[in-house]
Formats: C-alpha cells, structure tokens, sequence
C-alpha cells in the first residue's frame, strides 16, 4: 500500500523507504509524526545519551509504559 501511495505521489524515493517507526542512516534520523519517542530513542542513540540497555529501558518506559524498566534506567551502569 505504502509503495503504490509513493508511486502515485510521483516521490522518486520509494525503493529507499523502510517501514519503520523511526530509522537512522549515518547521522539522519527521520520518523513519522506519530513516533517522536521512537525519533527519540534514535536520536539518542547518534548521541550516546544512554548505552544499548538503557536505551531500551528508556524506550520500553515511555513508549510502552514498562514500569519494570525504570529499575534499569536507576541502575549504576555508566550510560
């Protein structure tokens, strides 16, 4: 469906599309509108904000409502 909407639209870039909520390429990242904790997480990533773990505690507390990952997040891991 997404391919034939971008075909129809003339957009020139449908082959390099990736379904996605947010994705990074070098030091680009886009994300729909409906995303901004997945641009977020992507964001902080580039920027080495928080380490792998707690990247993923992060995004599992604010986009899924994990509470368990609040523990990690408090942890004494270095970033």
């Amino acid at each position: 469906a997404v391919s034939f909407y971008l075909a129809a639209t003339g957009y020139g870039g449908g082959a390099r599309y990736v379904d996605a909520d947010a994705v990074t390429d070098g030091g680009l990242v886009t994300a729909g509108p409906t995303e901004p904790v997945a641009l977020a997480r992507e964001v902080f990533g580039v920027l080495g904000v928080y380490g792998p773990e707690k990247l993923d505690a992060w995004y599992r507390l604010f986009h899924d409502s994990d509470a368990s990952a609040y523990e990690v997040l408090e942890g004494d891991e270095a970033a």
